[in-house]
């Protein structure tokens, strides 16, 4: 069944984590966020269309609308981490955890939130200020969000409940873009902030059951962590 499928899918990507070298992981995964954003500014330039939106907001104004548009998507992770007993959200927090401890762990705060700021930069770029506003432009706002979260969601489609919860996770980002008045700054930090938040809940939790079997670079180490990234928490 999908679950079972779910649960092979995920436990292929934690092995294939656990014997990948992190920092090359890390570096590629910078390259590849900004390179989505130098895509979608091409691709704006190509088809005469602008990525970056509008500029009718401060910076300082779209920094703190984007940390309340956060808001929602920690809520939402908050919501899956109390009923971690549901089996496809075993099957996220083992993705999320495996990741961001292979990746993150021992880098330092800066380099996390540098990786958060261009998967920010990058994927905003791409879905809301390229993809949305084209959708927006022509088919109007409800059908641009839910195909602009669908496409979201089919990018981060790891197994069907990261679909699920990556679609919904777009939704308050392509809200945050409208309602700023197509503002890309303000989806930028909303989504930062939120990858940064969830880095750190993953990288304070203890491993999730169903990772025993897995052995870990990581697992010889413990504690001391620049920044106390590898520490206990945020």
């Amino acid at each position: 069944g999908q679950g079972e499928d779910d649960e092979n899918s995920v436990m292929s990507v934690v092995r294939y984590l656990s014997q990948e070298n992190g920092v090359k992981v890390f570096w590629n995964g910078v390259a590849t966020e900004f390179g989505l954003g130098a895509i979608a500014i091409a691709l704006g330039w190509i088809l005469k269309a602008n990525p970056t939106g509008a500029a009718t907001q401060t910076p300082l104004a779209a920094v703190v609308a984007g940390a309340i548009w956060c808001l929602p998507l920690v809520a939402g992770l908050l919501l899956t981490r109390k009923f971690s007993d549901f089996e496809p959200f075993k099957d996220v927090e083992r993705l999320t955890w495996t990741f961001s401890n292979v990746v993150f762990r021992g880098r330092g705060r800066a380099l996390v939130a540098l990786f958060c700021v261009a998967a920010g930069v990058g994927e905003e770029l791409l879905f809301r200020g390229l993809l949305q506003q084209a959708l927006s432009a022509t088919l109007g706002l409800w059908p641009s969000v839910l195909i602009t979260a669908i496409t979201f969601g089919l990018a981060h489609c790891l197994t069907s409940t990261y679909f699920a919860l990556a679609v919904l996770a777009s939704l308050p980002l392509s809200l945050a873009f409208h309602f700023s008045g197509n503002v890309i700054l303000v989806p930028m930090v909303a989504h930062a902030l939120y990858d940064f938040i969830a880095i750190q809940i993953a990288l304070g939790s203890p491993k999730p059951a169903g990772l025993e079997g897995v052995e870990f670079a990581i697992d010889a180490s413990s504690g001391g962590g620049e920044d106390g990234v590898s520490g206990s928490g945020i």
